[in-house]
Order: structure tokens, then C-alpha cells, then sequence
């Protein structure tokens, strides 16, 4: 309602500035009637453009993140900012996007190369190491042997005390092992006739 009020006043006021300042013939009624109407015209204008203003300032607009977030409201605004994120986050992508794919083939190129670089020196490093490693199994021999052999006695003892229990499952599993073969057996039949 400001708004109109100050629309009218400012309205009247300019329309009657431009009455004093246009010229116009005739006697002094008719002159002081056309500033008059000059006048009451502004004011009409200047209304209507306060009620625009006030009408335009009455719709309520959607609150921004930074109000949402100090009301406490975390979630509305991440729908807020949502829309914002995905679009930064796309254009970010788009962006880096060449930039990692030709640090991508450099690097492949540079892999390429070091291993193209790097083969004839393993190779090398093998033939050297050969020998090395022939002599470690030559002399690793006699000693795997003599662990094999000294643990043997623990293996055989390990495997006598395990047979009766061994033994056992088995008497025990052998009427389900027999009735599955016999179950097998009568379906077979079943589907042969």
C-alpha cells in the first residue's frame, strides 16, 4: 500500500511539473483545468506503476540456500543446490576430460616404452641368476630330503591315528551312501520302462 501511495504522490507531482512547464494559451481557468487533469494523469500513472511495484514485491520467492541452511533446513537445501552441483560437476567432467585422456596415452606410451626398455634387462638379469639359482636348489636338495625324511615318522603316525575315525565315518555314511544308490537305481528304472 506504500508503494501506491508513493506512486500517486510522485505521479501528481510530475504530471503537475509538466503542467507549469508546458505553455498554453487561454484564460486562466482553462489552464489551470489542464494542469489539473495534467496532474490527476501522473497521479493515475504513477499509481498503477506503485501497484506493479507492490504487487510484483507481494509474490514470495523461494528462499535461497543460505536461508534454508540457517532455518536448520539441511535438506531442502540440497534440493536447492542440487540442480547447481550437477551442472558444476558435469562441467567439470567435460573439462578434464581431454586432459585425462592425453595423460592417459602418455602414460601408456611411457609404460610401452619402459617395458620395451626394461625386457632386454630382465632377460639379462635371468641369465645371470640362473646359475645362482641352480646352485640354491642343488644345495637346497639334501636338506628338503633329510626334512622329508625326519618328518615322515609324524606323517605315518599322524595318518595311523586318524584311520579309526576314518573308518568310522565311513560305517556310518555306508546305509546313506546305500540308499542314495538304491534311490538312483529305482529312478533309473522309472525313466528306462
Amino acid at each position: 500500500m506504500r508503494k501506491i501511495l508513493l506512486g500517486l504522490v510522485a505521479g501528481g507531482g510530475i504530471g503537475a511539473g509538466i503542467a507549469l512547464l508546458n505553455p498554453g494559451g487561454g484564460s486562466d481557468d482553462e489552464a489551470s483545468r489542464r494542469r489539473m487533469m495534467l496532474a490527476a494523469g501522473g497521479a493515475a500513472a504513477g499509481g498503477a506503476i506503485g501497484l506493479l511495484v507492490e504487487r510484483r514485491a507481494g509474490r514470495r520467492r523461494a528462499p535461497t540456500a543460505r536461508e534454508l541452511l540457517a532455518g536448520g533446513e539441511i535438506l531442502g537445501a540440497a534440493r536447492v543446490l542440487a540442480p547447481v552441483a550437477r551442472e558444476a560437476v558435469q562441467h567439470a567432467a567435460s573439462v578434464a576430460r581431454p586432459k585425462v585422456e592425453a595423460a592417459a596415452g602418455s602414460a601408456r606410451m611411457g609404460l610401452e616404452t619402459a617395458a620395451r626398455e626394461a625386457r632386454p634387462r630382465l632377460e639379462q638379469a635371468v641369465e645371470v641368476a640362473r646359475p645362482a639359482v641352480q646352485h640354491a636348489v642343488e644345495s637346497a636338495r639334501p636338506m628338503v630330503m633329510q626334512a622329508m625324511e625326519s618328518a615322515r615318522p609324524a606323517v605315518q603316525h599322524a595318518v595311523e591315528s586318524a584311520r579309526p575315525r576314518v573308518d568310522k565315518a565311513l560305517e556310518g555314511a555306508r546305509p546313506k551312501v546305500d540308499k542314495v544308490i538304491e534311490s538312483a537305481r529305482a529312478r533309473g528304472e522309472k525313466i528306462a520302462a
